[in-house]
């Protein structure tokens, strides 16, 4: 198996680790320039960056941002393919004590809207287009709604009334050396570190988007102690494949590696054999992603034609991953690292090297050193170890609360300051955490609390499925029935009732899905999570009502 290649350290989580704070994302990155001046850190397509070219674009789009007008406080939305600038425009607006406001290029419209009326940024980064979508177009039209907005700055072909991105940086900003003039404007560093850098949106697929804010402290302090509990060092590759408007992706394609001295290769678009070509091209050595993708390589029917043997590790998080998916993944790749995460507080949990292979493959492991976790019933009162509950968790990483919504805030936050996640799962003894559904996914059946990991689980070994999800409807006598939505492997056939026979047996008869719907395509976000209310506003109304098959 691929991971007996490594002797894999042992013992890296430490429980009585102490969150480090007080030092501001730039500083980090100016730190480690210091040590790693000539090593690449960044490649995105035909780019190569080193640390003393990445530092230099950071510093140089910090300069100019200040002298447009951007100042400390100010929110600078971008709209960004996973590109270099997405990832040095980060440090070089926070460099200058603004909040970078990465959106999804999944969003149109109704939410650039939503978020350009909530955030009131000073300025906006955009693409000309990506993906086949004029982006540029989409946000000019909005812009005369929004006179917060002073300075559009496009990526691509500009039109006069904007500002290219790339003639700016092209440009002297006239600051002297740029890197003193950034470190002038960190003094002092550890009263910045507790101010906001960041704030990341929920998807708003079926809702309005919710702003995360993160400061350097959350965010600093979450990537050193991730990268120090997983054996990252400088000799590690990174491939980032995720969207950089997420909180994993974002993180990713900077913070998480660069604090180790590590570097990072950018993917714009996911693409199972692209993805598996740069690991053998870059000698990847740390993947990240979503289990969709690590499926998808996996799977490709080219897999064995790969050299894979550079790859040590890695996380995956995002969504639910099937026991067989993750011990496919360690058997085939390495010890890629399950984790859990959230808009709200980055990486928060990890299941690491040493953990017995049940724990890798079932749990998302133990909340990150320097954070607290607990399971809690509906009262807020902490459940024995084992029983079910709400994961509720606190501490350093863990975002202060969300932009401009004080009502949310009361609601998600318990007074004494525990973020309720609404996971439903249960802790073991040794604090290993078990998610099993979110609050709003149960599905009651006839008295039954069902949870669609359950089933899930079950169908994900069935050799001809792809992909599939458990949906509740109403029904006027259990309560609700059961929805198995499956999307068939390509050149394979199902039959739902065949779906039905293949539950039989292996798991409880209540549990077994009451219709099978065989879908094209299962609806999914941009980092490969499904979207299960999208999948009901599809399915109700087909099975609303209906009297469930014997």
């Amino acid at each position: 198996m691929t991971r007996d290649r490594y002797d894999y350290p042992a013992g890296l989580y430490d429980p009585n680790y102490q969150a480090e704070l007080g030092e501001t994302m730039f500083q980090s990155l100016d730190r480690i320039t210091g040590r790693f001046p000539d090593r690449e850190a960044l490649v995105d397509r035909d780019r190569r960056l080193t640390f003393t070219q990445y530092r230099a674009s950071a510093a140089r789009l910090a300069a100019h941002l200040h002298h447009l007008g951007v100042k400390f406080g100010d929110r600078v939305v971008s709209i960004l393919p996973v590109w270099a600038e997405a990832s040095f425009g980060w440090y070089g607006t926070a460099a200058i004590g603004a909040v970078w406001v990465p959106l999804s290029l999944a969003f149109r419209e109704r939410e650039i809207r939503y978020i350009l009326g909530t955030i009131e940024p000073k300025a906006v980064i955009v693409v000309d287009s990506f993906g086949g979508f004029n982006y540029l177009d989409m946000v000019r039209s909005l812009l005369p709604d929004f006179p917060c907005v002073q300075h559009l700055l496009v990526k691509g072909q500009a039109p006069a009334s904007a500002i290219s991105l790339d003639g700016l940086m092209a440009q002297d900003p006239r600051v002297g050396d740029e890197l003193l003039w950034v470190r002038r404007h960190l003094n002092p560093a550890a009263a910045l570190a507790d101010t906001l850098c960041l704030i990341t949106h929920t998807s708003g697929t079926t809702g309005e988007p919710k702003g995360a804010m993160h400061t350097h402290n959350t965010v600093v302090s979450n990537c050193k102690a991730a990268y120090k509990v997983s054996g990252t060092t400088e000799e590690d590759v990174f491939l980032m494949p995720l969207p950089m408007s997420h909180q994993f992706g974002v993180e990713s394609g900077t913070a998480y590696a660069f604090l180790a001295g590590a570097k990072i290769v950018l993917m714009d678009a996911f693409d199972p054999k692209r993805f598996l070509e740069l690991i053998q091209q870059e000698r990847a050595t740390f993947l990240v992603g979503v289990p969709t993708m690590f499926r998808l390589a996996l799977n490709h029917p080219n897999f064995a034609d790969y050299d894979v043997s550079s790859v040590r590790t890695g996380w995956v998080g995002g969504a639910a991953s099937a026991p067989e998916d993750r011990i496919a993944t360690i058997e085939k790749l390495g010890e890629v690292m399950h984790i859990g995460g959230m808009t709200e507080g980055s990486l928060t949990t990890i299941a690491t090297f040493d953990e017995p292979l049940e724990i890798k493959v079932r749990s998302i492991g133990r909340v990150l050193p320097g954070g607290q976790a607990k399971v809690v019933d509906d009262a807020g009162n902490t459940v024995p170890a084992g029983e079910l509950g709400e994961l509720w968790l606190k501490g350093p990483y863990i975002t202060p609360g969300y932009w401009n919504k004080p009502e949310l805030n009361a609601q998600k936050f318990s007074p004494d300051g525990w973020l309720k996640t609404s996971d439903i799962g249960h802790m073991d003894k040794e604090g290993h955490i078990f998610l099993v559904s979110r609050v709003d996914d149960r599905i009651v059946r006839g008295g039954h609390k069902i949870f669609p990991v359950e089933v899930e689980d079950l169908l994900s070994t069935h050799p001809k499925i792809e992909m599939c999800c458990l949906i509740g409807v109403p029904n006027p006598v259990l309560g609700e029935c059961t929805v198995a939505c499956v999307k068939v492997k390509a050149g394979e056939t199902l039959d739902p009732q065949e779906v039905r026979d293949f539950c039989r047996g292996k798991i409880a008869e209540y549990l077994v899905p009451d219709f099978v719907e065989i879908m094209e395509n299962i609806p999914l976000n941009p980092t490969g999570k499904i979207l299960y209310k999208l999948v009901r506003l599809e399915v109700e109304p087909k099975y609303a009502g209906q009297r469930p098959p014997k």
